[in-house]
């Protein structure tokens, strides 16, 4: 059984360029800001007891979540899934990658933002201490 959330799109040009039938596959409408709600899809994911989960969008390069969807297949009962979009690409979920790639990056970007808080923290009232020093 495949599991397919529809984040927007038609729902058939999905199953006719992936080569999907209709008969094993479930196909969700889902709103784009309930991806941020972890608990709702892995339970959605366990209920259906599906083997593969996919997150159809129309474009592949213009999703922001990909990390934390593949996060929502290690996290659930499914054994396989990704990304997919109207023009026949996927980004498929593979946990090596997830691991070795995927997560570092999150890691680094979530890094770097703190770092960038902090420095603009520390900069902004420093500069401004020295302009009101100088006038």
């Amino acid at each position: 059984m495949r599991l397919i959330l529809v984040l927007n799109g038609y729902e058939n040009n999905y199953l006719q360029v992936h080569g999907f039938s209709k008969e094993d596959t479930k196909i969700l409408k889902f709103d784009e800001k309930k991806l941020a709600a972890p608990s709702e899809i892995i339970k959605m994911i366990n209920n259906n007891s599906v083997s593969e989960f996919y997150v159809a969008s129309r474009e592949l390069g213009l999703q922001r979540f990909k990390t934390f969807i593949k996060l929502y297949i290690l996290l659930s009962k499914a054994k396989s899934g990704g990304i997919i979009d109207e023009y026949g690409n996927k980004d498929r979920y593979s946990l090596s990658k997830l691991i070795v790639n995927e997560l570092p990056m999150l890691f680094i970007e979530i890094l770097v933002s703190v770092l960038v808080v902090v420095y603009s923290y520390i900069k902004f009232p420093l500069m401004k201490w020295i302009l009101k020093k100088k006038i």
